[in-house]
């Protein structure tokens, strides 16, 4: 979320710093990478992390605002880890059934 604390409003853009060295697809998407600020308001401003491997991941964006010739670096970061997916109980009982029976249970999953 970002306020103009201004007495007019501005025009923002946000651009990606591409890093030549990384071939990998990036994580980050700038969801709103043009917009309008009115004086005495707030714009939210949307990225979207989409990681395609476990670990953490970095993206390098400026933030700027072309008429009044501004601009600021922003390092983005995400971190994925490995889901701790458990039973809450560790055994199931069904009780005594007989050949072709059925029986249902119920099993509470913890991450």
């Amino acid at each position: 979320m970002t306020a103009n604390p201004t007495s007019q409003g501005y025009e923002f853009e946000w651009e990606e710093v591409i890093d030549d060295k990384k071939k990998q697809k990036p994580a980050f998407k700038c969801m709103t990478t043009k917009g309008l600020i009115l004086s005495g308001k707030k714009a939210e401003m949307v990225f979207e992390y989409i990681p395609e491997s476990v670990g953490e991941h970095e993206s390098r964006w400026l933030f700027k605002i072309p008429s009044e010739n501004i601009t600021q670096h922003f390092l983005v970061v995400g971190k994925v880890t490995e889901p701790n997916i458990m039973f809450e109980s560790g055994k199931l009982k069904f009780g005594p059934l007989l050949i072709s029976g059925h029986n249902k249970e119920t099993v509470k999953i913890i991450n």
